[in-house]
């Protein structure tokens, strides 16, 4: 019985008269690889031995002709043909080829590699205080926020406490701040707001055009346009950016016409990870609301400025908070959507309770820990 020492991790494992190397190094985890099954015919599992050879078994005619062939190195061995001998008593000290270790690196990195997807959509794992919120709004006794008993009046407390933690997370007012059950139908509410095709027709027919063209930042989701087709005739025409993919003022300017009814533009890009300045673009929508999508951006980069905007979106996913739910912010600027009164949207925002409560604590821990304490995106 003899000790074989594996280089260059140090690792040691016994072996018995008549087991072969190989079969000890894979009870080690070495990398020993066999074309041929252990038959002696390939040479993918050739080993160095570096001190002991006495202990195994001399090589026999065909490994001898093979490995002058395949490594012209005296020391070198098949290590499914080396057999630990009758009576050996000691150790074998053993190392795998340099250019073999080499190529063992190599494919270690690619299959590492290959796994890597860069994407700044950047989505993250719920925080624990996200989730405790989550589990403590399901604890909650719910009601219908427009009734008049008791459990309806805690469903429209509730509401608006969780209305007011986003609102003070975000630095607006909580009559500012809409709930949507994602990103979708909060961009379904901002792009068409109150149109209707059959408010399209009756101006015409009265001689007047109402805004149908919707002006979208280049990198935005084809979803969108099919959003915007889904309500004809209103259309749908591309932002042509600049060599660094950013939508310029003077873009917009070129753009905008009598029959713009808003601008639509992403805060960052998914794949490329461009981050879109906005401040400029306010002054250059003239009266065309401008409408900023966050969801891609928040916990990434700060939206833009509030005032001056139509509209932002943010989501939860890319702060640490669950799915499920996206916040529309009012800004100063000209607005598509009509503000609906409080009352009825607290009765709409009851069922988003759960993911908004915990969208709310995502937003406290992110900012709570940044420098400054507690801060607007």
């Amino acid at each position: 019985m003899i000790r074989i020492r594996y280089e260059p991790t140090g690792d040691t494992v016994v072996a018995r008269a008549g087991e072969t190397v190989m079969e000890r190094l894979h009870a080690l985890g070495a990398p020993i690889e066999s074309a041929c099954r252990g038959n002696g015919a390939c040479g993918t599992c050739v080993v160095w031995v570096e001190e002991g050879g006495e202990q195994i078994d001399p090589a026999g005619e065909a490994e001898t002709a093979l490995l002058r062939r395949r490594e012209g190195v005296s020391r070198a061995r098949l290590s499914c043909q080396a057999r630990v001998r009758d009576g050996a008593d000691g150790t074998l000290r053993v190392r795998l080829p340099a250019q073999r270790l080499g190529r063992l690196e190599a494919d270690r990195r690619a299959r590492i590699f290959r796994r890597v997807y860069l994407d700044h959509l950047a989505l993250t794992g719920v925080t624990d205080g996200a989730r405790r919120a989550v589990q403590e709004a399901l604890g909650r006794a719910v009601g219908e926020p427009g009734g008049s008993h008791a459990a309806s009046a805690r469903a429209r407390e509730a509401a608006r406490e969780v209305r007011g933690s986003i609102a003070a997370a975000l630095g607006v007012g909580e009559g500012s701040v809409r709930l949507h059950r994602s990103r979708r139908e909060a961009v379904v509410a901002l792009l068409l707001g109150s149109w209707s095709p059959d408010a399209g027709r009756i101006a015409q027919d009265a001689g007047r055009t109402l805004p149908d063209e919707i002006l979208l930042g280049p990198w935005e989701d084809p979803e969108i346009p099919s959003i915007a087709s889904g309500a004809r005739p209103l259309r749908v025409r591309v932002l042509v950016p600049d060599g660094r993919g950013i939508v310029t003022p003077d873009a917009i300017r070129s753009a905008i016409g009598p029959r713009t009814r808003c601008v639509f533009l992403s805060r960052a890009d998914r794949y490329l990870g461009i981050v879109q300045p906005v401040e400029d673009l306010v002054a250059a929508c003239g009266e065309v609301p401008l409408i900023v999508d966050t969801t891609r951006a928040a916990g990434r980069c700060a939206p833009a400025p509030w005032g001056g905007l139509a509209a932002q979106i943010v989501g939860p996913e890319s702060v640490g908070g669950p799915s499920g739910v996206a916040v529309v912010v009012l800004g100063e600027g000209r607005s598509i959507v009509p503000p609906w009164p409080l009352d009825l949207a607290l009765a709409r925002d009851e069922e988003l309770v759960v993911p908004a409560s915990g969208f709310a604590e995502a937003l406290r821990e992110r900012w709570a820990a940044s420098e400054g304490g507690v801060r607007p995106l």
